[in-house]
């Protein structure tokens, strides 16, 4: 799908996209004519992007958590750790600490 399509099914702006395209969290491939091309999972992605923005982690700061939905680090990565329970107001210390232990 191309950007404006992929923009609008991930709730985010187009800006948005490509800021974080910039920081490495989305790569999509390029068709022939240079145009982007996304994947559905590409669109889960920037919405957890967006998700974790909503509990105070920014876009620069997301690589580390994405990493652990993917399942890189996961020797690093509390067990019963989602996104999902990133997103609950209870959780923002556990939040906190997951951003400090990834900017050092």
């Amino acid at each position: 799908m191309k950007i404006s399509e992929f923009a609008r099914q991930a709730g985010v702006t187009i800006k948005a996209v490509r800021y974080y395209e910039q920081l490495g969290l989305l790569a999509p491939s390029r068709m022939g004519n240079g145009y982007r091309e996304y994947t559905e999972e590409q669109v889960h992605i920037a919405r957890e992007i967006r998700a974790l923005a909503t509990v105070g982690i920014p876009p620069a700061q997301a690589g580390p958590a994405e990493d652990l939905r993917r399942g890189a680090g996961a020797s690093r990565a509390q067990p019963g750790l989602s996104l999902r329970s990133l997103r609950r107001p209870r959780d923002a210390a556990r939040c906190a600490r997951l951003r400090h232990r990834h900017s050092s």
